[in-house]
């Protein structure tokens, strides 16, 4: 019983590595530069964001003179002129959002954002990019510095000391038969219940009540076979 126990405990404590295993791989520190011109033919006031896991979200002000806006974006490298690379927005209003590949965050999203005047480009542009970086270095502009993924990182791992402690006590008690650690196990993981469910929802929830069982059982069983040391 007890082999089984442990043997569960450890199955259920991979599963739950997994989603914070996955977290890590594809955090990253996001750079953001916007750099809007000035003039009265130019788009100006370029803000940008990235939001976990793959949005970006580009807002403006069309220019003075002009009958809309324009943004392109290419991989790697700026565009060459406003018919490069994909173009992501073309209209007449001051926001848009995007979803991207995740993968070319490496090498780099770099967009043109030009005022349109009819039909053709601007000679003028604002520039942006978003970059996972291992750095900070931005080269200038408007800079925003996006650690959101490592957050929640450190939030997974925050819960996971949460869980984890009660989880190890209740090991040391199924190998030890010590009800002093059983209980201390189930007491644990019952007030973590809430709070780790909260969070993570029914994909933790579902293994932790296993746990709790799995512990109460083995508690009984012992009690019933008088295998149970008090300490």
């Amino acid at each position: 019983m007890t082999f089984r126990l442990v043997a569960a405990m450890l199955i259920v404590g991979m599963y739950l590595a997994i989603p914070a295993a996955s977290l890590a791989a594809t955090a990253q520190i996001i750079v953001i530069t916007a750099s809007p011109v000035i003039g009265t033919y130019c788009v100006t006031d370029l803000g940008m964001e990235f939001t976990l896991p793959d949005e970006v979200s580009l807002w403006w002000t069309p220019a003075e003179e002009g009958n809309g806006t324009k943004i392109v974006m290419t991989v790697g490298d700026w565009p060459s002129d406003c018919e490069d690379g994909l173009t992501v927005y073309e209209g007449n209003g001051t926001s848009t959002t995007q979803t991207i590949d995740t993968d070319d965050l490496t090498i780099g999203l770099y967009y043109h954002v030009y005022n349109l005047s009819g039909g053709n480009c601007s000679s003028c542009y604002a520039t942006g990019s978003v970059i996972a970086s291992d750095s900070i270095e931005t080269g200038g502009g408007n800079v925003t510095i996006n650690t959101e993924g490592l957050t929640e990182i450190a939030d997974t791992m925050k819960l996971g000391i949460i869980f984890g402690f009660p989880v190890l006590l209740g090991l040391i008690g199924a190998k030890r038969h010590s009800l002093t650690l059983y209980l201390c196990g189930l007491f644990g993981l019952g007030i973590s219940l809430s709070l780790v469910g909260s969070s993570l929802g029914s994909a933790v929830t579902i293994p932790m009540f296993i746990l709790i069982v799995g512990l109460l059982g083995a508690t009984v069983r012992d009690a019933v076979n008088r295998d149970i040391n008090i300490i």
